[in-house]
């Protein structure tokens, strides 16, 4: 049985050669080192090509958070299969994503990887929606040491997660709360993501019930439109409470500019209509 493709992910990248690079077609009967030109006629460097290479080197390197990083996604599809999760957790690594090379707690490091910490939530997030409670013990208790992390905003909104998720500590909502009202000085954390961290924040309280401003509830409808929003919200089965489908005001609008034209239309002609009337009268007036 032949493997279907589920999902297809397009990736667009710039890159710049370093040095002399042919890609050949392997169709030129002469020479093994023809050149693969496009339609038009110009040299290019296929997607496959550019792929091969890319995985070669991720084969030869295998950087520790990049592959960590990945088995976050793999172990959501685990979960979302209905597959056996345990082997894939035991190889799961979070350290890498937030300790140097000699076990000490680097910032920096955890800023650049903060995408992965996104994913995680999104993961946390599937667990619940799927009640796999020790599941979310388990992948929480991966990040150690938890003192080096009681700064670090991206470990605390999953801690946050969890509590809500497994109904303790207040199911974290003072978090949630300190995130949506903006007071995380003293924090570490990826400036580029806070929007996200606080609408994560900010569905958490809604689905609590707790009382969120117009603002939040304003920014959950985009947040719905986002790819990780729009995960989150599906996997819960609340999406169409955050998504706003288009309303018939804009027909409405639509149309009334389209009866606002015709009138304008109907409003020349009548113009027209009355000068042309009173040329005619003039004319008359001066045949007489």
């Amino acid at each position: 049985m032949s493997n279907r493709i589920l999902k297809r992910k397009v990736l667009r990248i710039q890159v710049r050669f370093t040095a002399p690079l042919c890609v050949s077609s392997g169709e030129e009967k002469w020479t093994d080192s023809d050149v693969l030109k496009d339609a038009d006629g110009k040299p290019f460097v296929a997607g496959s090509s550019v792929a091969g290479a890319m995985r070669a080197y991720l084969e030869k390197e295998k950087e520790p958070s990049f592959v960590n990083k990945a088995m976050i996604y793999k172990l959501y599809r685990d979960l979302e299969a209905g597959r056996l999760y345990e082997d894939d957790l035991a190889t799961f690594d979070p350290k890498t994503l937030y300790l140097d090379n000699k076990g000490n707690y680097a910032p920096k490091k955890a800023s650049l990887n903060a995408d992965g910490f996104v994913w995680a939530a999104v993961l946390l997030n599937k667990a619940y929606a799927l009640k796999e409670d020790e599941f979310i013990k388990a992948f929480l208790a991966k990040f150690e040491p938890k003192e080096m992390l009681r700064t670090q905003m991206e470990y605390l909104l999953l801690e946050a997660m969890a509590d809500f998720e497994l109904s303790i500590n207040e199911c974290g909502v003072p978090f949630f709360k300190m995130l949506v009202d903006g007071a995380y000085e003293g924090y570490n954390y990826d400036k580029r993501l806070i929007g996200i961290y606080k609408r994560i924040a900010a569905f958490y309280l809604s689905l609590k019930g707790e009382e969120i401003g117009e603002f939040e509830k304003e920014d959950l409808t985009m947040f719905a439109e986002s790819s990780v929003g729009k995960i989150m919200m599906e996997d819960l089965g609340v999406y169409d409470n955050y998504h706003l489908e288009e309303t018939e005001t804009d027909e409405t609008t639509e149309d009334n500019e389209v009866v606002e034209e015709t009138t304008k239309e109907e409003t020349v002609k009548e113009e027209t209509a009355t000068e042309e009337t009173n040329t005619n009268e003039d004319k008359e007036e001066s045949a007489e």
